[in-house]
């Protein structure tokens, strides 16, 4: 759930803060009116975007990186004309609408959702593991993590969007520059990157080390798009708190501008939690998530001149147990055992032949192999294929599950 929590967020949150800015764009050039060219294109983009994510799964028909590298030239363009536009309309409120900047920012809208949503979309992919139910806990706890990241998201642009109305048109277009200013920047950096990877371009040794930097660091990009949209924020708050409002001609007059005040404390609040809750999800719930899963330590193990065990009572739990054996030539053979049902046991080396000895461990009661992070059958631990680990002979003999000394020193390859 904390998984697809923090992805939600983290891809959504840069996608729904540049579209807000957009909305916020067309508001203001259409002098107020509902920004539906925005809507209409955004609609367009985000249906083109679903079919594209579709093909991208049934299909080897889409190439990602040349529909990328091509949306984002596009959207870049469509960009810098949008910041021109901006900076050369009149403040003036009684000018006539500029049509130009509401159509820029409309394609800009399209093209931005045809661009990030397929990613977004993508991620339900792995609502379903491997041979697991749709109707599992973990699928329904996958789906909510998934859906409350994309409602914090909404909520908090929303919320910010609406508490910046009021603003002074000059900060107002301060704010939307310096979004979209970050947002050039972030699209920059993935045409850099496609083109980097292509070899299309030889660039000096600063640029390409500054790319590198910038793609292992695409989170500040998110972190400069909310606080380039609290300078609106910011001004229409100064704005109303400064600006002195006529004596209430009654009661009624008097609870309207109570109730505004409070509504504009509580869309920055909501925003400011909203965007709080993206910070804590992209920096200790990345950590979480990112963090290397560690092994359990081995077991103890029972042994003679011929072979190694151990009591079955100590493994019949049905939990992971895992055990380390020193062959002579100093090599640690690793060797896991479960038990499968209640006449079976699955004992196998803490490797496989695709990840190599990368080891198991058990998480949601499932034995995941800590290299792919694939979850196993644990009905078929103990047999060969795909990324089960490497089976292991054994007996059960006295209460015991006993593993040969032999077969434990000719596993060492595995493991050197």
């Amino acid at each position: 759930m904390l998984s697809f929590f923090v992805d939600a967020v983290t891809l959504a949150l840069p996608l729904g803060l540049t579209w807000g800015a957009l909305a916020a764009s067309t508001r203001w050039n259409d002098r107020g009116r509902d920004p539906r060219g925005l809507l209409l294109a955004s609609g367009a983009g985000a249906v083109l975007a679903l079919l594209l994510s579709v093909l991208r799964q049934m299909t080897n028909w889409v190439n990602r990186e040349q529909i990328t590298l091509a949306l984002v030239v596009v959207w870049l363009l469509l960009a810098a004309a949008l910041v021109v536009r901006l900076w050369r309309a009149p403040l003036d409120p009684s000018q006539p609408a500029d049509k130009a900047a509401g159509l820029l920012s409309a394609g800009l809208g399209g093209v931005l959702l045809l661009i990030g949503l397929p990613e977004v979309m993508l991620l339900t992919i792995g609502f379903l593991t491997p041979g697991g139910s749709p109707f599992s806990t973990e699928t329904v706890l996958n789906v909510a993590g998934y859906s409350l990241g994309l409602v914090v998201v909404a909520a908090s642009v929303l919320a910010g969007s609406r508490a910046a109305r009021g603003a002074r048109r000059r900060a107002a277009r301060i704010g939307l520059t310096t979004v979209l200013a970050v947002a050039m920047a972030s699209q920059a950096t993935t045409l850099m990157r496609i083109l980097l990877g292509r070899r299309l371009v030889k660039p000096p040794s600063w640029l390409f080390q500054s790319v590198v930097w910038l793609v292992n660091h695409e989170v500040w990009f998110t972190y400069a798009l909310m606080a380039m949209t609290f300078v609106p924020i910011t001004a229409a708050w100064l704005r109303h708190g400064s600006k002195a409002h006529p004596e209430p001609a009654n009661p009624a007059q008097r609870r309207l501008y109570r109730a505004a005040g409070v509504s504009r404390r509580r869309l920055i609040i909501t925003a400011a939690v909203g965007f709080g809750v993206a910070v804590a999800a992209t920096t200790v719930g990345r950590g979480i998530v990112d963090a290397e899963p560690s092994l359990s330590p081995p077991e103890p193990l029972e042994s003679d001149a011929d072979e190694v065990w151990v009591e079955l009572s100590s493994i019949e739990d049905g939990h992971l147990h895992r055990f380390a054996y020193q062959t002579t030539d100093q090599t640690e053979v690793r060797f896991i055992a479960i038990k499968k049902n209640a006449k079976a046991f699955g004992v196998a080396l803490d490797a496989c032949n695709v990840c190599g000895p990368s080891g198991y461990f058990e998480r949601g009661g499932q034995v995941i192999c800590k290299l792919c992070d694939v979850a196993m059958n644990i009905a078929t631990i103990g047999f060969k294929g795909g990324c089960n680990p490497v089976p292991l002979e054994f007996t059960v003999r006295d209460a015991r599950l006993v593993v040969a000394r032999s077969a434990l020193e000719a596993s060492a390859g595995v493991f050197s």
